[in-house]
């Protein structure tokens, strides 16, 4: 963390550090919900590996497909498509899990610009709920908002749209600007725009004023 210099002001649990949670909000939920949409499409992708070979009969924790090195590009509409990479993926029907590893991803536009990329080590996906749990090295970047999250743990709930870190684990949010705020116990709840950390709130926010 950068020491405090003209136009900078430390946030402890602030308004400041609010509005930079805001920020980071954006950018993190923006970057799992597009996680979320491309295990999503990746999990119907499953249906075409009909070409490899399964056992009739295996035990639950054994994948019924696992693909290496795999890439992907889904197009859901004409304005947004994904590029997704994984050194490993693995599919678990009766358990509803898709796992990714390795993975890394990005958002493109219309004119396929990336809007949003992203990398984590570990991705679940709940193939019935559409619920994503990330894990190891998260960093989501986000053009939009010009900000970058980090952190080791993110999960998103998708009925209750709510993106939650862990108490024991710091959330980092750095805006292209030079703001940097983190915090344990983060939580989002994007249905109402509400964003908090629970604890160790603590950051340099930078100003225009001189």
């Amino acid at each position: 963390m950068k020491p405090a210099g003209p136009g900078a002001v430390h946030a402890h649990r602030g308004a400041g550090a609010v509005a930079m949670a805001r920020v980071g909000v954006g950018a993190a939920a923006r970057a799992v919900v597009v996680a979320a949409a491309v295990l999503a499409a990746l999990g119907a992708c499953s249906l075409d590996y009909e070409q490899l070979e399964v056992a009739e009969e295996r035990d639950e924790g054994v994948p019924e497909t696992v693909v290496t090195d795999a890439r992907f590009t889904v197009v859901r509409t004409a304005a947004r498509s994904f590029r997704i990479t994984a050194e490993r993926a693995e599919t678990y029907p009766e358990r509803q899990e898709q796992i990714l590893l390795g993975l890394q991803f990005e958002e493109l536009g219309a004119d396929g610009e990336v809007i949003t990329s992203g990398s984590a080590d570990r991705a679940v996906h709940d193939t019935a709920t559409d619920d994503v749990t990330m894990s190891g090295n998260i960093s989501f970047y986000s053009k939009e908002y010009e900000a970058r999250v980090t952190t080791g743990y993110l999960s998103w709930n998708n009925e209750e749209k709510l993106l939650r870190g862990r108490n024991d684990e710091a959330v980092r949010l750095e805006l292209d600007s030079g703001s940097v705020v983190e915090g344990t116990g983060f939580e989002a709840d994007m249905r109402r725009s509400i964003a908090r950390f629970a604890e160790s709130v603590r950051g340099v926010l930078e100003t225009d004023d001189e």
